[in-house]
């Protein structure tokens, strides 16, 4: 149990973390080239947060994998629980 609980939280920072990275990305735009400076930043955006959500799917499977280990050892161990 205690791994999942620690899956759940390295998930948990790793969502603040990426956010935090994005809002930093996503900050005002000053100069001439105010227009391509903005496209830039969305194509990068955007390839940044499909990073970021595949990091995270792929967190959130292996914490799902783990909650269900767990779920089966409990019934192995408990069935007259469930």
């Amino acid at each position: 149990m205690d791994a999942v609980r620690e899956q759940q939280e390295e998930l948990m920072r790793l969502h603040f973390e990426l956010d935090n990275k994005m809002q930093g990305t996503t900050g005002p735009i000053s100069g001439r080239n105010r227009q391509q400076a903005r496209r830039l930043l969305m194509e990068e955006g955007r390839k940044t947060s499909k990073s970021n959500l595949s990091t995270l799917v792929n967190k959130l499977e292996a914490l799902s994998h783990s909650m269900y280990v767990q779920l089966l050892d409990f019934q192995r161990v408990f069935p007259s629980l469930l």
